[in-house]
């Protein structure tokens, strides 16, 4: 998979703001008449970005849905 925040010049972020902001900037030197697939790669990397930025954060003690890992295990394994 390719680093999407590389492509973006940025550090991994949830604020869309600075996401927009380095897609804009980046734009600015790939030109999808220029290099398609540059642009193509770079576009993908942008609307990765905003999905990973609209999405809740987990902590290390929840699972993705917010529920204690004890919980969504233990319910896992309940039959």
């Amino acid at each position: 998979m390719t680093d999407v925040w590389g492509l973006l010049g940025i550090e991994s972020t949830q604020d869309a703001l600075v996401i927009r902001r380095a897609y804009a900037a980046r734009l600015k030197h790939t030109r999808p008449d220029d290099d398609a697939q540059a642009y193509q790669a770079l576009r993908e990397a942008y609307d990765l970005a905003l999905m990973l930025a609209s999405m809740p954060s987990v902590d290390e003690d929840e699972d993705a849905v917010g529920l204690p890992l004890y919980v969504a295990d233990s319910a896992a394994t309940t039959v």
